[in-house]
């Protein structure tokens, strides 16, 4: 079995549910659904009077709870993780929860992962959402759907229109055939290529030459290359000033001017 790409990986950020219904129904329906059966009209208005009185605190309890489930470990560009962070932080197998998120909006972070065989299909995809892929130079990439009479729709067909040439886009979709990981270098889509066995470290190293640099530095760049397929010519610039006036008149943008000076490194602090 070959030794597959390592990616380096903007994890997705959840989208809002779809679907939602508004508080004022669901304040009614709950209303409706704890409401005691044989009651006048006025007791009725009685009952509710009581039973909304602990409204407030159920919905505080409720939001706490949602806080505590939805919360993330800090990011390695907080201060808090400032001083600690190594590449190896960074690494981590791909697994079925990257499949399922591959489609959903990015956040600004990137991190490498690592797994092992040809990028096929679902694993093409997954290595298709990275930020920067680090390859054996015997693996393969492919969407083989269409032997099968499916489409790879998971973000493969798309992505691959976006990150390649259209013939080459073309080739991979309809012919189904992979490419090699060497060509695909060549193209531009895979960014270092490795021995078989050597793949892992080839990421670290990578990684590793990421992590020296100035978190919001590094933050605002990556955003503003997302970001600027979307821009107009009108308004590309101005976006990429605001963004980027967050690392500039940042406490980093200092301390990287004055560690220059002093030929020292630079200690960031993540402000």
């Amino acid at each position: 079995m070959h030794q597959c790409p390592v990616v380096v990986r903007a994890p997705a950020l959840g989208n809002p549910g779809l679907g939602t219904v508004s508080h004022s129904v669901m304040k009614d329906v709950g209303a409706a659904a704890h409401r005691p059966q044989g009651l006048d009209d006025e007791q009725q208005r009685q009952h509710q009077v009581e039973d909304y009185s602990g409204l407030g605190k159920q919905r505080a309890d409720h939001r706490g709870q949602r806080r505590q489930r939805n919360a993330r470990p800090a990011l390695p560009h907080q201060p808090s993780q400032i001083g600690r962070i190594e590449p190896t932080e960074f690494v981590r197998p791909c697994n079925v929860a990257d499949q399922q998120a591959a489609h959903q909006p990015r956040k600004r972070e990137v991190r490498p992962e690592h797994h092992h065989g040809d990028a096929l299909a679902g694993g093409c995809e997954l290595a298709l959402v990275a930020d920067l892929i680090v390859a054996s130079n015997e693996s393969e990439f492919g969407i083989p759907e269409a032997k099968r009479g499916l489409v790879a729709a998971a973000g493969g067909v798309l992505r691959l229109s976006q990150r390649l040439p259209r013939n080459i886009a073309m080739e991979l979709a309809l012919t189904g055939k992979p490419m090699s990981a060497v060509r695909l270098a060549e193209l531009g889509l895979v960014n270092r290529l490795a021995d078989p066995g050597k793949v892992l470290d080839a990421a670290l190293e990578l990684a590793a030459e990421i992590v020296v640099n100035a978190p919001l530095s590094l933050q605002a760049s990556k955003q503003i290359i997302d970001g600027a397929r979307d821009w107009s010519t009108t308004e590309e610039f101005q976006n990429q000033t605001d963004i980027a006036a967050v690392a500039l008149f940042s406490e980093d943008a200092q301390e990287g001017v004055a560690a220059f000076a002093q030929h020292r490194d630079a200690v960031w602090t993540g402000r």
